[in-house]
């Protein structure tokens, strides 16, 4: 049995025998804190989430971050038992979902496909540049998807070996 915290993101805390001891990890702004009160070490997440708003502007708003962190905690062990060169967003808008795989190191780059990018991607990609290792770890394709995806899917997926893509 686990417990889980209130929030999108958090890990679960344990206060039960039997339970393994798991630091919490919170998607609020301010210091991360646990349930109890004390300092929790400042995790990958939180640093990204952090560098949404230095500055002085918000890059991102915070639903669209809960909802990006949801979706990459819901498939991230799926996608860390199978190899993977790339990470395709599709229907990505902002891109945050394909940047959280790269950040955390589940693939070396994503391509983030949507008709139209938004005014905020370049932004967001800007704040978390600190984590995404390379200058070109993340692309985007701005057409429609039923255009874009073969093409993108033939390109990374020929040549170099042992090449695959990670579709989300």
């Amino acid at each position: 049995r686990m417990q889980t915290g209130s929030e999108f993101g958090a890990a679960p805390a344990n206060n039960e025998p039997g339970l393994e001891t798991v630091h919490v990890e919170r998607l609020g702004e301010g210091p991360e804190t646990s349930h109890q009160g004390q300092s929790a070490p400042e995790t990958l997440r939180s640093r990204m989430w952090h560098a949404l708003s230095s500055g002085g502007r918000k890059v991102l708003k915070s639903k669209e971050m809960r909802e990006a962190c949801a979706f990459y905690d819901s498939v991230r062990r799926d996608a860390r038992r199978c190899s993977r060169s790339v990470v395709v967003d599709v229907c990505g808008g902002h891109g945050a979902l394909g940047m959280l795989f790269v950040a955390n190191g589940l693939a070396p780059k994503t391509i983030i496909i949507d008709q139209r990018r938004p005014a905020n991607h370049s932004a967001l990609a800007q704040a978390w540049r600190p984590f995404l290792g390379s200058e070109d770890a993340v692309t985007y394709i701005e057409a429609p998807l039923r255009e874009a995806l073969p093409g993108c899917l033939a390109t990374e997926l020929t040549g170099a070996g042992d090449s695959r893509a990670y579709v989300v």
